[in-house]
């Protein structure tokens, strides 16, 4: 018994190769640039900036962190608002952010960066010391990106920030200036032959020039801080220009597992049930996941259906693997297609399926000849469950959320 991913007989020294060449692929796709002076040391708590301008996916990469990893987010907009509107009197939530915006319109310096760094200060002082923080440190809201008490020279106020809470590192998500413009040209080129005085032609140059100048702003703004780290060799940049969610999340973990760091769950999984049909065992082989094989992940795989059910989520939860995909061979368990004779009617089987082909949810090593049909199933957790298509609906309600229950335990 245990929760190592296993491995099939079927799988052979090409598929090795196939799957070590997609991972080899990815990191060619995500580079990450790493300052000489990004080492960990035992200085506690540890404190991450991050910058990301738009379209760099920060925010998802940020939260799936402090899902997986266990880090705190403080983040810097949210903290300016929620101090400046204690000064209002029955502030409206829904007009909060304009309220904040004239309150700082009609007084430029009561926004100053020595104050939202001594606020910063205050506000680890009262957290725990033992945990990692990463600080969203950039507002999205540009009259904030504009204020030049806050967006200026940060030398001295992150000095001081620094005598109290020293910084590791400050990862920097970006898109270079180049790869965005052949980004847009190459979305463009999907419609050729539209004249220029057409409305979309003329809608694609609007948006390639919203995006270039929301790009300029951020970057004019962010300019100050990055040198002020990149002074001391202490910037992380990941280059995102790929847009690939999965292929950037890999790289990001993989680094941070690099450092030493362990993730506590996964996140966003894509779970494949089967019950040892062979043309899912062959065809899985195509894919990028982790084979879990269920009757040796527990003592007794006649076991309650439930206590299964709870042995594998203590294994997908647990496993320290950037991997987010999974199939589990339940055969030889009491989990069979057949158990959903055993299951009571009563169980409601209103979560909604979709019936797609498998490379939806998860990436191909190679590009499968008749891709799997599978029944997908949706949880409230950012997790697909996906099945067999000729499974019966109320087996797969059932396990999806047996998972569910086994998790709020």
């Amino acid at each position: 018994m245990g929760c190592t991913p296993s491995s099939s007989p079927t799988n052979s020294k090409t598929n090795r190769n196939r799957r070590l060449n997609s991972l080899h692929e990815r990191q060619r796709r995500v580079s990450i640039d790493i300052g000489q002076s990004v080492v960990m040391n035992d200085v506690m708590p540890k404190v991450v900036f991050v910058f990301g301008g738009p379209g760099t996916k920060k925010g998802r990469i940020v939260s799936d962190l402090v899902q997986s990893f266990g880090f705190k987010l403080i983040n810097v907009e949210n903290m300016i608002q929620e101090e400046f509107s204690k000064q209002l009197e029955d502030p409206d939530p829904e007009k909060l952010t304009m309220a904040v915006h004239q309150m700082i319109k009609n007084e430029p310096d009561i926004l100053r960066l020595n104050w939202v760094m001594r606020k910063m200060v205050y506000m680890l002082d009262e957290m725990d010391q033992n945990q990692v923080y990463l600080i969203d440190f950039m507002p999205n809201l540009k009259f904030l990106l504009n204020n030049d008490t806050f967006i200026k020279d940060c030398s001295t106020d992150f000095r001081f920030f620094e005598s109290k809470y020293p910084v590791t590192f400050a990862m920097n998500f970006v898109i270079p200036a180049e790869k965005l413009k052949q980004k847009v040209e190459t979305e463009c080129a999907k419609h050729p032959g539209k004249p220029k005085d057409q409305p979309s032609a003329q809608s694609d140059e609007a948006d390639f020039s919203r995006t270039q100048k929301r790009a300029t702003v951020f970057q004019n703004s962010v300019q100050h801080f990055l040198d002020y780290f990149n002074k001391s060799n202490r910037v992380v940049t990941v280059d995102v220009s790929c847009g690939e969610l999965d292929s950037i999340w890999y790289r990001v973990c993989e680094f941070f597992c690099e450092l030493h760091f362990k993730p506590q769950c996964t996140i966003n999984n894509v779970i494949l049930f089967h019950f040892g049909e062979d043309y899912i065992k062959e065809g899985i082989n195509d894919y990028e996941m982790e084979t879990l094989v269920l009757k040796d992940l527990v003592d007794d795989p006649n076991d309650a259906m439930e206590k299964l059910v709870q042995s594998l989520c203590r294994c997908v939860d647990n496993t320290q693997s950037v991997t987010r995909t999974f199939t589990v061979d339940c055969s030889g368990t009491a989990i069979s297609k057949q158990s959903s004779t055993s299951i009571q009617k009563q169980v409601p089987v209103f979560l909604e399926a979709e019936t797609s082909d498998i490379h939806k949810f998860v990436s191909s090593v190679v590009d499968a000849p008749e891709p799997i049909k599978v029944k997908a199933f949706s949880s409230l957790d950012n997790e697909f469950c996906l099945f067999p298509s000729d499974t019966d609906p109320l087996l797969c309600c059932w396990l999806v959320r047996t998972m569910k229950t086994c998790r709020e335990l």
